[in-house]
Formats: structure tokens, sequence, C-alpha cells
């Protein structure tokens, strides 16, 4: 796991970032189901850097997916702050572009 991000740090300080994004995504889902609780701390920070990679490469069709990851870690329980911050910035992204924001799960209290 720690070569993995390793990589994707690299990848993403070259500015390689769709490539960084998804490599931070296959550490994503290794620490998601490496883990004997589902809210595996170490899932939530790989995924704001995943999230941060995404809208830095500016793509809509990665701005979706970090835009799903982000409501997906403001949905689970013990989500920590920063991640609230990353679907903020996602959707000010989308805007930016006139891309359509598609919340879920707003019937459970929103976020």
């Amino acid at each position: 796991m720690n070569e993995l991000l390793a990589v994707a740090d690299a990848r993403f300080e070259l500015g390689q970032y769709v490539k960084a994004g998804d490599i931070y995504y296959g550490a994503y889902h290794a620490a998601m189901h490496n883990t004997t609780h589902m809210n595996n701390p170490l899932a939530f920070l790989i995924a704001h850097k995943m999230i941060q990679a995404w809208v830095k490469g500016g793509y809509n069709n990665y701005l979706n997916r970090a835009h799903r990851m982000a409501q997906q870690n403001c949905m689970m329980p013990g989500h920590p702050p920063y991640a609230q911050k990353d679907l903020k910035e996602v959707e000010g992204m989308m805007k930016k572009k006139g891309m359509t924001i598609q919340r879920f799960g707003m019937g459970m209290g929103g976020f």
C-alpha cells in the first residue's frame, strides 16, 4: 500500500493528476477491503487525495467520479471535516464548467 501511495504522490507532484487519481483509487479500494470495520480512517485520506487529483485534472468524467466519491464520504458516519470541503470544491469546479450536479441521499438529512 505504501508503494502505491508513493507512486500516486509522485504522479500528482509531476502534474499527472488523472494517473495519480487512478492509482489513489486502487489504493482506496485496497484500504476499504483490508479492514475489519467499514470506516477505515486511511480510506478517507486516500479518497481525499484521489478527489483532489481528479479535480485538478479537470476532465468532466473524472469530476463526476470525484463528486460521487465526495458524496459517499460525506454520508459515512465519522467522516472527517475535509470531506465536506472536498464536496464543495468538486461542486464549485462542476458549476464553473456548467456541469449538472446531482446529489444522492438528500432524503437522509443531506449534507
